[in-house]
């Protein structure tokens, strides 16, 4: 029964996967801590509901919606990944004279 923890997680703690979609929009090499910086975020928040006996529906919508703030934050990394492109293949022309896109 893996599939029903799993959607049950998903149904419970809905920003952590979207975290987890969002995240492939930034650029691989900030990948890994951007998304841990935005769980830990969203964890701490989380946990400060829970000892405060808030933890409910309209506030996990709340923490829903924050999470969407990562989506901005990584289309603003997106010049970085588009740099780090072009960088690469300006290099590659450079060193092995192979200028054309993979």
């Amino acid at each position: 029964m893996p599939t029903f923890s799993r959607t049950r997680e998903f149904l419970s703690k809905p920003y952590f996967e979207l975290i987890n979609g969002i995240g492939v929009i930034g650029p691989r090499r900030l990948r890994s801590d951007w998304k841990q910086e935005w769980e830990a975020e969203l964890q701490h928040r989380e946990a400060l509901l829970s000892n405060w006996e808030r933890l409910n529906w309209r506030t996990r919508l709340d923490l829903l919606r924050r999470s969407l703030g990562a989506f901005r934050d990584a289309i603003w990394l997106q010049p970085q990944r588009w740099e780090e492109r072009v960088h690469s293949l300006a290099s590659r022309c450079l060193i092995v004279g192979d200028c054309h896109q993979q």
